[in-house]
């Protein structure tokens, strides 16, 4: 095993000696670890044996799993062993060394080893099944799984595609730049230098040299300059690729580069609930408000969970610092620990989260997708990420129900952790000892707080030592010593875009909070949402119910979203209409020329209108106040080029090509005199290198100062 270069002395205790008690995040991952000791191994291996034409017993999945295109069988390797690393269940051992032999029986002498011939994403699956070979060997130790994880990948070296993509979209080498995390654990694991050099023929250079520019305008243009997008949380995993590169070479740029796309995905793509990547995709600026006005899909929720914890986990251990955990925080009660288990049926809630402004729903998605393995995944990861270990002591990272046992020194410790969080504004630490012992315990200081932290030891005031985001308690522990930490909560209202005149959502601490309401009924304005916040009242002591007044003297109710259930309406953000053209009202040159669109796009819960043309000549256009102007649509493999016309003058031409319809288009322009002006769009009736049309979209079109 190769030592690592870089490490601020914080680990992660991976799942040793801790336990997650009874608390809302245990009862999730009791259910799901339910549903999936009931899956058969046979099913998960029928598509594998039928491709060699073994007996193939069991009953296939359904979905994508079925389908042959996205085969993430190394995902179930990765939830079966991290399920029993996290609950000592070893029927998920057991399930896991089947699982793995079986398999192991269907790759070819070649060392071929999908479940299809032809199978049209190899980097993809091939990714998945890296760590999951991995997480068998190291949490249920199986002899075998590095030897096979051997045999595949010398498959890998000779047939994967290296051609390195950018921000590559489609089948043929999906996700590519994901490869190299896994791959360097491989090589810090077994010293193997096959590791390294698959890693290094999948480095996504130029997408970190984009990053450390700090630039977001010109981070989006690189991948407009190609025609494609950033898939999000595939985006984000290509962050613990940088992690991990610093963690084996100590090459700084690799480390500043992963927290410069930190900063990045905090300041300009994540949601008050701490989520992103609204219809997939990385958002321009102001596109994460426009899509809420006019998209279902506003973030991915189980695989950018997983693709989080795992940056989260590498920038504490690497970094030292606290604020990364305030990102996990987000999600433990806003992203997968507002989702509930995936069901039997392969179906995990919300390929995406709807955080519309009214009529949302929390919906079940595909049938055994790629969600469906990485939902339970991140149940188990919760246990991952409460506490760390470092030199000097113990650091806590999130406040859950939980017990750790830890060597400090010459003692043997053992904490509990006992509180309601967020529910309640204290948590409580009593210490066991069999010795006394000098050590810190530190306490992660979030970012929400409205007033300063206290911590008590036996009900005295202690002094704390701040540190990278942490308080810590530096003394002599006894048995018996008991912590308590009161962090003070209020009600935020913030935008989703700081400084801009658009949507806004409400956060208790970190617990983004809802209005239940269904589609159709009067929506709350901004001053509306501002009467609330100012006279919001607490309902129960033991739930996070409010309720607050509004402008026009409504009584409103809020809760956590995640204490809603699936298909009950509510709205998350709430807004003025301010100033948007919706398609059917702007001005075209002759409504012939325009389809005004109705459509179901594959992985939406709603059907998608706008209004498209590939007429040459035909234009829309409409008058809007402001100082700068937005014109939203949709991407599309059919798109042309248009010409856009402010007052009259040519600005430039522009197309919304993408290998995919689903993300959203966004074009802006600023700095125009104050005043009113004029937009006007026409349809080239040409098509840009590597579209099948020539169309053009609109969606709605907003002035803005």
């Amino acid at each position: 095993m190769t030592a690592p270069a870089g490490n601020s002395g914080l680990q992660s205790l991976d799942f040793r000696g801790v336990e997650l008690a009874d608390c809302p995040q245990r009862r999730q991952l009791d259910e799901v670890r339910e549903t999936f000791a009931a899956l058969s191994e046979d099913s998960l291996l029928y598509p594998f044996r039928v491709r060699r034409g073994f007996p193939s017993p069991g009953t296939p999945l359904r979905g994508w799993y079925g389908e042959g295109l996205f085969n993430n069988l190394g995902q179930f390797f990765t939830l079966y062993a991290r399920i029993y690393a996290a609950t000592g269940d070893e029927r998920f051992a057991a399930k896991a060394r089947r699982l793995l032999d079986g398999w192991a029986e269907t790759i070819d002498e070649s060392g071929y080893f999908f479940d299809a011939t032809g199978a049209g994403a190899k980097e993809y699956s091939y990714d998945k099944l890296v760590c999951g070979l991995l997480d068998i060997h190291e949490y249920v130790s199986h002899d075998d799984a590095l030897a096979i994880l051997r045999r595949i990948s010398e498959w890998m070296r000779r047939y994967g595609d290296r051609g390195r993509r950018y921000a590559w979209n489609g089948l043929g080498p999906l996700e590519w730049y994901t490869l190299p995390e896994y791959l360097l654990r491989a090589y810090t694991v077994t010293g193997d230098p096959l590791y390294r050099e698959l890693a290094d023929a999948y480095f996504y250079d130029d997408f970190y040299a984009a990053l450390l520019e700090r630039d977001v305008d010109a981070l989006m243009r690189r991948a407009d300059e190609v025609h494609r997008f950033y898939q999000a949380h595939s985006h984000l995993n290509a962050l613990n690729s940088a992690a991990a590169r610093y963690e084996v070479t100590g090459e700084r740029k690799f480390l500043d580069a992963a927290v410069a796309g930190y900063d990045f995905m905090r300041a300009t793509q994540t949601y008050a609930t701490g989520m992103f990547g609204p219809l997939e995709s990385f958002a321009k600026p102001w596109q994460l408000a426009e899509v809420v006005h006019s998209e279902v899909g506003h973030a991915e929720v189980s695989c950018p969970s997983w693709a989080m914890m795992r940056l989260v986990r590498h920038l504490v251990e690497l970094t030292g610092a606290a604020r990364y955990g305030d990102w996990m925080e987000l999600n433990l009660y806003n992203g997968v620990g507002a989702a509930p288990p995936t069901r039997a049926d392969g179906r995990a809630t919300q390929y995406f989260a709807d955080y519309g402004l009214d009529g949302a729903r929390k919906t079940w998605g595909l049938e055994w997708s790629c969600c469906s393995a990485t939902n339970p995944i991140n149940m188990a990861e919760y246990v991952n990420q409460i506490y760390y270990a470092g030199p000097e002591g113990l650091c806590v990272c999130l406040y859950l129900p939980s017990r750790v046992r830890r060597r400090i020194g010459d003692a043997e410790l053992r904490l509990t952790q006992r509180t309601e969080f967020p529910v309640s504004e204290t948590v409580e630490f009593d210490v066991a000892l069999d010795r006394p012992v000098r050590a810190a315990l530190s306490f992660r200081i979030p970012g929400w707080l409205t007033a300063p932290a206290v911590l008590t030891v036996n009900g005295a005031p202690a002094r704390t030592r701040p540190r990278d985001g942490w308080a810590a308690l530096d003394r002599e522990w006894r048995d018996g010593d008991r912590v308590t930490l009161t962090l003070p909560m209020g009600v935020d209202v913030l935008p989703v875009i700081p400084g801009y005149d658009g949507p806004v959502a409400v956060r208790h601490g970190p617990v983004v909070l809802v209005e239940p309401r269904p589609e159709g009924t009067r929506r709350l304005s901004l001053d509306d949402v501002a009467a609330v916040a100012g006279s919001l009242t607490r309902t129960s002591d033991t739930t996070l119910e409010f309720t607050g007044t509004a402008a026009d003297g409504r009584t409103v109710r809020l809760l956590p979203y995640f204490a809603v259930e699936p298909d009950v309406p509510y709205a998350m953000h709430f807004d003025d209409d301010g100033g948007r053209v919706p398609h059917g009202d702007v001005d075209y040159n002759d409504a012939a020329d325009w389809e005004m669109v109705d459509i179901q796009v594959f992985v939406l819960t709603r059907r998608r209108t706008y209004a498209a043309s590939e007429t040459p000549g035909a234009f829309f256009r409409t008058e809007f106040d402001g100082t700068g102007v937005l014109w939203a649509g949709y991407r599309s493999p059919l798109a042309g080029f248009a010409d856009v016309f402010i007052d009259g003058r040519f600005v430039e031409r522009v197309t919304q090509l993408a290998g995919s319809e689903l993300p959203a288009f966004l074009w802006r322009a600023t700095g125009l005199a104050p005043g009113r002006h004029e937009l006007k769009v026409v349809v080239v009736g040409a098509a840009p290198e590597g579209s099948r049309g020539v169309q053009v979209n609109v969606k709605h079109v907003r002035g803005v100062a």
